[in-house]
This record gives structure tokens, C-alpha cells and sequence, in this order.
């Protein structure tokens, strides 16, 4: 795709992973009517990157924490420990902060207490109450309450290759 970005000619090429023929037809409708900067900070790598991680502010620093690092957050005595593949982030953040921040399709609440990986998940054990969440990698567990097994199950369905209840 050829287009003029601050009055110099660049050649462009874009692969645009797109959920439908609508979402290509208004990025082409956007880049020919002079929206092309835009469209750009849509798609640029730098904005997808920047999307795979979280930023938490705290008074002690700034925490830059890859998504795919993540096994679960687990609240615990005023503050939120978040469990990562080889060790625990103790930052004095409330739960529902942290999951303002963590995206909803691959991160789900499974417990007042708990916020899981989705993509880390390895085994959940549906003979215990409460159901326990094993991980991929790790010895960590978390858990899912009754209250929100219903969500989970709803969250983790669209993962699933094979389902037999």
C-alpha cells in the first residue's frame, strides 16, 4: 500500500489480522480518506507490544510485567501478589486494579481472591471443592469458587479443542 505520510512518499506493508470484512472494508475507507496516521497507530508493532504487557505505578516503582509471565493474581492481606512463572511480584495494589489492566479474553476471575491466566492453565481439578488450578510449568496453584465456576467455564469454553461433559 503506497500513501503520503508528512509529505514524503512511503511504501507500505501491512498484514491487518481483522474479525471481518467490515473491520478491512473501514481500514481501507480510513487510510484513503487521509486517516492513514491513525490506522497506522492501530496496527503499529510498537502499540501491539505495548498491549502484551501491564504497567502498574506503585510508590516503590513502575512494574512492566509481560502478560504471558503471568500465572494468576492472588489478593492477600491488603495487597495483590502476582505469580509469575519463576517468582512473586507483593505490590499494595487492590485485585479489582490489577484487573482493570489484564485483558478479559485470556484473564479471568475465578475466586474474590484470584485472577487467572487462561493460556497457563494446565489442569483444573473438578473433584475438589473449591475446583483447583494447576499451571503449566509450575507447582503454583489457585482456585475457583462456587460463585464463579459458571464464569469460568464460560471464559475457558472458547479454548477448548474437545469437550465432553
Amino acid at each position: 500500500m503506497i500513501f503520503n505520510l508528512n509529505g514524503k512518499e512511503k511504501t507500505m506493508y501491512a498484514i491487518l489480522i481483522v474479525n471481518s470484512e467490515d473491520e478491512v472494508q473501514q481500514t481501507i475507507q480510513d487510510f484513503y480518506s487521509g486517516a492513514g496516521k491513525e490506522v497506522l497507530d492501530r496496527i503499529h508493532p510498537a502499540k501491539q507490544i505495548e498491549a502484551l504487557h501491564c504497567r502498574i505505578n506503585t510508590a516503590k516503582g513502575i512494574y512492566n510485567i509481560p502478560h504471558k509471565d503471568i500465572l494468576f493474581v492472588e489478593s492477600g492481606q491488603k495487597k495483590s501478589i502476582i505469580h509469575l512463572t519463576n517468582h512473586t511480584i507483593c505490590l499494595p495494589v487492590p485485585l479489582y486494579r490489577i484487573r482493570e489492566v489484564l485483558p478479559a479474553p485470556y484473564f479471568v476471575q475465578t475466586h474474590r481472591s484470584y485472577i487467572c491466566n487462561l493460556r497457563r492453565i494446565s489442569f483444573i481439578d473438578k473433584t475438589k471443592d473449591p475446583w483447583v488450578i494447576s499451571f503449566f510449568g509450575s507447582n503454583k496453584t489457585a482456585f475457583i469458587s462456587r460463585s464463579f465456576k459458571k464464569d469460568v467455564i464460560q471464559a475457558i469454553n472458547p479454548f477448548l479443542d474437545c469437550i465432553n461433559d
